[in-house]
């Protein structure tokens, strides 16, 4: 019997901050894939994190994604979990509001008030500082409307600047993901200080999970899993860094599926030596350990009682389930078996 510990729901979701902690709980209760007990709780984070949001504008303003989530609710939690009228009304003033105040600041910035100003604005515009300015006004317009829930305004209003991390994210949530493995190309190249404390090396890592998560949507099952592994293989000097939109225990995720599905065995065993005694790499580990030892119907087991359920919970990887575990199958049937191995 395996040591792995079981799922645990709590964990799990409080692993996760602000939208991307929102969109895991729609995408769990949605696709019904919890119990009722542990949907209630979810429900309740999720409107909690909308109308307590810090600071005052980062998520209190999403007053689309409220309605919805007070709709899932459906009154099971009481009244002061129903979002009426009201309340909604009430956000999308304050939404609108705070909109217009920095559409016109960044409209003062990058226009002259009048016709005979406008030589003298194009000498602004022509000035690095000026302009500095004016890309800091459109990237906190940007990032004001993308924790709004205004995700395809907020994508539109960033691709008008150097790229950031902020609008390859704004992608990913649209679902543009060929842009998003352009765009997380060129931060390696051009990474403008836009982001609060992001350096060089941090920008680096949140390009590589951006462009192996643009691979496995885009079904590229194996550079998805190359890229993974290759964080893998360096966590030590990335164990640090955080991405926006998943931790390192769903990089160990995609790599586990991705990685079985499509690598040969020597860069599978590369991965295995590589990761140690890293507590993150548990699940991974297991799961090689039985395909290199040549127990396949184990392997296979443990991922259907231990790995499916959560990888069925992961708003990226949900959908590539059943075309992964089908590979792997058909990996596993046409390999000869190896010698078993100690383990």
């Amino acid at each position: 019997m395996s040591d792995v510990p079981l799922f645990d729901f709590i964990d799990y979701i409080q692993s996760y901050t602000g939208r991307e902690k929102l969109l895991r709980i729609h995408h769990m209760v949605t696709k019904g894939l919890l119990e009722e007990e542990d949907e209630l709780v979810a429900l309740q984070m999720a409107f909690e994190e909308l109308t307590n949001g810090t600071p005052k504008w980062r998520l209190q303003t999403d007053y689309k994604f409220l309605e919805i989530i007070s709709n899932l609710i459906n009154g099971r939690l009481g009244q002061q979990y129903i979002a009426t009228p009201e309340i909604l009304k009430r956000m999308e003033s304050l939404y609108i509001e705070e909109l217009d105040k920095r559409n016109y600041s960044l409209r003062y910035a990058m226009w002259a008030r009048d016709e005979e100003e406008e030589a003298k604005n194009q000498c602004r515009m022509e000035n690095p500082k000026k302009r500095k300015v004016m890309e800091s006004l459109r990237h906190q317009l940007g990032r004001y409307q993308y924790h709004s829930g205004h995700l395809e305004e907020a994508f539109d209003t960033l691709s008008k600047l150097p790229v950031c991390i902020l609008l390859v994210i704004s992608a990913l949530h649209c679902r543009k993901f060929e842009e998003v493995f352009i765009l997380s190309t060129k931060l390696d190249t051009y990474a403008p200080k836009l982001d609060d404390g992001d350096d060089r090396k941090a920008i680096h890592f949140k390009s590589l999970c951006a462009r192996g998560l643009a691979n496995m949507a885009r079904g590229h099952y194996y550079a998805a899993a190359v890229l993974f592994a290759h964080m893998i293989k360096f966590y030590v000097k990335w164990s640090t860094y955080t991405f926006e939109l998943f931790a390192w225990e769903d990089i160990i995720l995609y790599c586990t599926w991705c990685g079985l599905a499509t690598m040969p065995r020597e860069e599978l065993e590369d991965i295995a030596k590589h990761m140690g005694s890293q507590l993150v790499g548990h699940q991974f580990q297991h799961l090689i350990r039985e395909y290199l030892g040549g127990r396949f119907d184990r392997c296979l087991e443990f991922m259907e009682t231990h790995s499916k359920p959560k990888a069925l919970l992961d708003i990226y990887l949900h959908e590539h389930v059943n075309a992964l575990e089908k590979l792997i199958e058909d990996k596993l049937i046409v390999e000869p078996e190896a010698a078993p191995t100690d383990d």
